[in-house]
């Protein structure tokens, strides 16, 4: 367990000052998202790390007493009704964004850069990643030549060049600034990497998404993403 800040952000939660989220980290998982984006904003947290089991690479069994799914990320945050937990890491990242950050990270309520921001984190969890979950679980069984390992790589190409034509003209998602959209993506293309790295399969919108690329670049030099990749919690 490690007590963590960041010195650059602006100090201050929005509300709770006498709080201190934590964050339940699963190396190597959707926590790294978390850990981005407190940084990022400066959010007084703590960690409390775990180890993927090195046979199954599963979660330990042990989150379960954290929340019953026992998986990661987990937040935790204590409010004046009690503590508040939160499994899901879209909800995680929207709550701690709109609690303590301060008007920062999410475009202003109401605009459709708002809705754009909100729609980008969605479309992490319930469109891409959801899909390349499949993929790599069709690759390791072999049969990605299959209908359905076929029909996934015809999905993923899609979002693929998708994402790829959000960012040619603009540095992030939603326009000039960094947002928890790209907090959101930045873990969903590190996985798309991971999992194509190893050659599982291959997916040719790859090889011309030169936009995505140099995005994807852009959210590993921005602050907090190195913290995120830590493994010593």
């Amino acid at each position: 367990m490690s007590l963590a800040r960041s010195a650059a952000a602006r100090r201050g939660p929005a509300r709770h000052e006498e709080s201190m989220l934590t964050i339940y980290h699963l190396y190597r998982s959707r926590s790294e998202r978390l850990l981005f984006l407190a940084h990022l904003l400066g959010v007084p947290h703590r960690v409390v790390a775990y180890h993927r089991d090195p046979q199954t690479f599963l979660a330990p069994a042990s989150l379960t007493a954290v929340h019953p799914l026992g998986s990661s990320p987990v937040l935790e945050d204590a409010t004046e009704s009690g503590p508040l937990v939160i499994a899901e890491s879209g909800a995680s990242m929207l709550y701690m964004t709109e609690t303590y950050g301060n008007g920062r990270l999410l475009p202003p309520p109401g605009t459709t850069a708002r809705q754009s921001c909100l729609e980008w984190v969605h479309f992490n969890e319930g469109t891409l990643m959801a899909w390349l979950v499949t993929l790599m679980m069709l690759g390791k069984a072999g049969v990605i030549e299959s209908a359905t390992g076929k029909f996934a790589l015809s999905r993923i190409e899609r979002y693929v060049t998708h994402l790829d034509r959000a960012v040619r003209d603009t540095p992030f998602l939603c326009g000039q600034e960094i947002t928890v959209a790209d907090v959101t993506t930045a873990f969903t293309l590190d996985f798309l990497g991971n999992i194509t790295f190893p050659g599982l399969f291959r997916i040719p919108a790859l090889d011309w998404a030169t936009a995505l690329t140099a995005y994807a670049a852009r959210l590993r030099d921005a602050p907090g993403y190195a913290y995120s990749q830590r493994r010593d919690f």
